[in-house]
């Protein structure tokens, strides 16, 4: 005769299941906040990206007029994203620049100073884009 056969420890008692699911959502939990945290610098990133742009575009605009670097100007607008007049007064960029005689050879240089902000900057902790360059005075 043949012994009754024993039982077997088979599979994972309910503690043990109980323990792993909660470890799972834990890290589950830690990887959605570390989602949202990587959203928010992605578009943060893509914001000064686009401030810069837009800055750099107005800079290159004063440079190439002869009139503002002779005379100087104090402005500003708004533009959207791609640069184009944005008729809602909360529009994505602000852009304000100055054209100005240097203090150290007024006759000769020019201080540019163009500074983006976005509208969003406040949300994402995005500061201003402040680009300055001297340039001579044209005659």
């Amino acid at each position: 005769m043949q012994p009754p056969p024993q039982p077997t420890d088979q599979g994972f008692s309910l503690i043990e299941v109980i323990i792993a699911a909660g470890i799972l959502s834990g890290a589950a939990v830690a990887l959605s906040g570390l989602c949202v945290l990587s959203a928010d610098a992605l578009l943060a990133a893509r914001q000064r990206s686009l401030a810069g742009v837009l800055a750099s575009t107005k800079l290159e605009e004063l440079l190439a007029d002869s009139d503002a670097l002779r005379g100087g100007i104090d402005a500003g607008d708004r533009v959207n994203a791609s640069g184009g007049s944005e008729p809602d007064p909360n529009g994505w960029y602000q852009r304000r620049w100055s054209v100005a005689a240097s203090p150290a050879l007024p006759e000769k240089l020019v201080v540019i100073s163009v500074i983006v902000t976005s509208a969003a900057g406040a949300r994402l902790h995005v500061h201003d884009v402040r680009l300055v360059t001297v340039a001579e005075r044209r005659q």
